[in-house]
């Protein structure tokens, strides 16, 4: 369904016609606390990361004075 040399395009009655497989409510909630719980671990290392930046510095200021 490409029109032009660089651009493509799809029609609206195109993209009407396709169907997508979606997980169904339960599965959805799933993969939702997955992520959420994903994010947290994130911010927990971000976290420990700063803890140790900031340990660092005091022992490198510990270190040359």
């Amino acid at each position: 369904m490409a029109q032009g040399s660089t651009r493509f395009n799809m029609s609206k009655t195109s993209l009407m016609k396709l169907q997508f497989n979606l997980p169904n409510l339960k599965e959805q909630e799933k993969i939702a606390n997955f992520l959420i719980d994903i994010d947290i671990k994130i911010k927990i290392i971000n976290n420990q990361i700063e803890k140790n930046i900031e340990f660092k510095k005091g022992l490198l200021q510990k270190m040359f004075c």
